[in-house]
């Protein structure tokens, strides 16, 4: 069976400890990743490095990830973008889903973005 190329992450938080802690979660795994602290940053690396996935915090200062969410979703309609945040409320998920998200997830349930990525991209552990 031919190994499968490393996937392209891009974690965008404005909290340090929070990408970190993502990057840990996927420890094994073949991946590149990219890190940005605002929707700003995830622009401009989304449009020079094109990353296979995306984790966007929600609420970030500047722009915020649902801005964010719609201009990589614009500039690359097949970023797979999971939006992520402490608010739980419907009307946020829906804003996630219509900015382009495929997902939305509470922080509090971040492992289960890892089995989302690790299943889609067919990653073994």
């Amino acid at each position: 069976m031919p190994k499968s190329s490393p996937i392209k992450l891009l974690i965008v938080d404005d909290h340090a400890e929070l990408r970190r802690t993502v990057k840990q979660m996927f420890e094994g795994l073949e991946a590149t990743f990219l890190e940005a602290s605002s929707g700003e940053e995830a622009l401009r690396l989304s449009a020079a490095e094109h990353p296979d996935w995306v984790i966007m915090d929600m609420r970030m200062p500047g722009m915020g990830g649902l801005k964010a969410t719609e201009a990589i979703h614009r500039l690359d309609p097949r970023a797979r973008i999971v939006v992520i945040s402490q608010f739980t409320e419907p009307e946020f998920e829906a804003q996630a889903r219509q900015a382009g998200a495929i997902e939305f997830v509470n922080k509090e349930d971040i492992v289960h973005v890892v089995d989302l990525i690790r299943r889609q991209s067919r990653l073994q552990p």
